[in-house]
């Protein structure tokens, strides 16, 4: 699924991934890719202008969830501001943002029993960590 994803999106940053878990899970592929589309697409621009514009994709298992972690080098995200990103109509950088990007994309994430956090610091970049539980079919 990641794979082909990658394909797919277009972005100015190079993309490396380290993929340990190689099985599947129970998801909804079209918002799940919705998901991966605008954290990356975020990443991306936050890094337009940087010498180092690379986004670092892990996915790995932790336990009985899947853990996908991607990581930015641009210029993090204010501390005033990171415990506002995931409320709706909340917009930061962006002149055309209306907010509700990253809103939708912990909706989506709750939605499939998992959670969603983030680490950034300012000038060194942001971490995202989507973790989703594996459900075994019964």
């Amino acid at each position: 699924f990641i794979n082909s994803f990658l394909k797919e999106i277009s972005i100015n940053s190079s993309i490396e991934k380290n993929i340990e878990f190689k099985n599947s899970i129970k998801i909804d592929k079209d918002k799940i890719s919705h998901v991966l589309w605008n954290i990356i697409k975020n990443a991306d621009e936050a890094m337009q202008g940087k010498d180092k514009n690379s986004i670092i994709i892990d996915i790995y298992l932790q336990g009985n969830r899947v853990i996908t972690k991607i990581s930015d080098f641009g210029a993090g995200i204010p501390e005033e501001i990171q415990e506002k990103l995931f409320k709706p109509g909340r917009s930061f950088g962006k002149k055309t943002g209306k907010g509700f990007g990253l809103f939708g994309v912990k909706r989506i994430i709750e939605a499939h029993g998992g959670e969603i956090y983030f680490r950034s610091k300012m000038g060194e970049g942001t971490i995202f960590f989507i973790e989703l539980p594996i459900i075994k079919e019964l």
